[in-house]
């Protein structure tokens, strides 16, 4: 277990969040402010039209990358070069011939379908070039991967972090003019071009000997990319489902001020999420790399540790964020009517059961252990999509959260079967972190909830000041109950060894 090394992708990892926070801070109240709800909310669909083309990849990115960076780490080149090249390939053949596809929504009454304010040909250019940065992204993201393989996956992220900053600055930029939709879409494609010319330099000068190249193609090796990379197609897929599609049909069944409701109320919790996906994300290569060295032993303690740290975070963030949410609609968008308290509970519920879920996610996925996990997602996600049908007219948005929070729930329990599984035969795993959780965050809930209902009358720094201290004392329970000082201890004796054997 490499500390230097996952400290070095922990700091990228947050500064991927840092500015995934900044994106969910900026663009809300400037494009409600500049444009309108109805118009950000005819925004927010277009967005979600073309989220589906990520998914195009099949989940050879991540199932590649991972594999790559096994094989180079045994030394079995051959086989490494023959994969890379094979990959990449595909990948580009897919990415043309998605972009001809593309063209096709010039054609479709996509206005229509989508229930959309603008005109249909302003809606039709929107897609095409937002499909476009989509598209584009299916080789550069397997691209920024190959860092990983030579121990430098924290230079990889850096790389990801400046397109989002670019994407960012071009929205925000637009958005201050008044541009268009098609024209913020197209001024971002522009500057998915630019960024690829400085990220493929970039990775030719640090590691020419293993740069992506188009020489070498199997057939077979294909066949044996698509079968478990298919299975990480479901996963990409999954995202689509649960983050992009109930949007489009909470348009077309409620209405934009719903729509506006939920994706601010899940950019508040995603920013949670999010800040604890900066540990878990960082944790991914080292999680690979110990996998393909088969160090079994290494690879239990960060199961271990890990989840106890996260376990003591999760519940602290998410109900602290509850009570803060008032405060933050006022401060934030000036819109206090967005707050419902049956959503956003709903919501902390659903965003504490995700949060364990993408920690215990992670050792599938690093692995490439990820099949059953992507199959059962896939299916309860559309299980969960048919059911909405019948939820969301009778029930709004409250019922389509609690859809959400049944879902994610019965996923997590599987998960966790699937890491027993996958630890148990190499060591094995206390299962009474998981126990503690289940107890403490039915209680966190029902005290956040019984205080959020007695401080709505006082003011907003009161507000603010109560939700930091139950949060102050709901983080010291959860570092007693899971014994954070002992966990703390182990990762600084570890890193004194490791700087000792350096200086020796």
């Amino acid at each position: 277990m490499n500390i230097q090394r996952m400290a070095r992708q922990f700091a990228a990892s947050a500064t991927s969040q840092a500015i995934l926070w900044l994106q969910q801070l900026l663009l809300p109240p400037i494009f409600i402010h500049l444009y309108g709800v109805s118009s950000y909310a005819d925004w927010l669909a277009l967005s979600a039209s073309v989220a589906y083309l990520s998914t195009l990849q099949f989940g050879m990115q991540t199932y590649v990358n991972n594999e790559l960076t096994m094989r180079y780490g045994r030394g079995e080149m051959e086989q490494y070069e023959v994969m890379q090249s094979t990959a990449l390939r595909m990948l580009l053949g897919i990415a043309v011939v998605a972009s001809l596809l593309l063209c096709c929504v010039f054609f479709l009454p996509l206005q229509a379908w989508l229930g959309l304010s603008m005109s249909q040909r302003a809606v039709a250019v929107a897609v095409f070039f937002l499909g476009l940065q989509v598209i584009a992204n299916l080789p550069l993201n397997y691209f920024a991967g190959t860092f990983m393989v030579f121990g430098r996956a924290h230079r990889g992220t850096m790389w990801q972090n400046i397109l989002r900053t670019m994407m960012i600055a071009v929205a925000v930029g637009m958005a201050l003019f008044r541009a268009s939709f098609p024209a913020i879409a197209i001024a971002q494609f522009a500057m998915v071009l630019v960024y690829s010319v400085f990220l493929l330099a970039d990775l030719r000068r640090l590691a020419p000997d293993i740069f992506p190249t188009l020489r070498y193609w199997d057939r077979g090796m294909a066949r044996a990319i698509l079968g478990p990379s298919g299975n990480f197609f479901l996963l990409y897929t999954c995202n689509f489902l649960v983050y992009q599609l109930p949007i489009l049909l909470l348009r077309r069944m409620l209405g934009p001020l719903d729509v506006v409701i939920f994706s601010v109320m899940r950019s508040i919790f995603s920013m949670v999420r999010q800040s604890l996906a900066v540990f878990t994300t960082s944790l991914g290569p080292e999680v690979t790399n110990l996998f393909g060295k088969r160090e079994w032993k290494s690879l239990g303690n960060i199961y271990a540790l890990s989840e106890k740290i996260l376990f003591a975070i999760i519940p602290t963030l998410n109900f602290t964020t509850l009570l803060l949410s008032p405060v933050l609609l006022v401060v934030w968008l000036s819109k206090p009517n967005l707050y419902s308290l049956t959503t956003y509970a709903l919501m902390t519920m659903c965003s504490c059961v995700i949060s364990v879920k993408d920690h215990k996610m992670i050792f599938q996925i690093a692995t490439n252990h990820h099949r059953e996990m992507a199959r059962s997602a896939f299916v309860s996600y559309v299980v969960m999509i048919a059911a909405s049908f019948y939820f969301i007219p009778r029930y709004r948005l409250a019922g389509f959260l609690l859809l959400w929070f049944v879902t994610e729930l019965v996923q997590t329990i599987y998960i966790l079967s699937l890491n027993t599984r996958l630890l148990e035969a190499h060591g094995p795993v206390d299962r009474w972190p998981v126990v503690k959780m289940l107890v403490l965050v039915p209680l966190a809930a029902v005290a956040a909830i019984e205080i959020a209902q007695h401080d709505h009358a006082l003011g907003y720094v009161t507000q603010g000041g109560i939700a930091l201290a139950f949060g102050l004392v709901l983080f010291g329970v959860s570092a007693w109950l899971f014994q954070l000082r002992d966990v703390v201890e182990r990762f600084q004796h570890r890193r004194a060894r490791e700087q000792a054997a350096l200086a020796n």
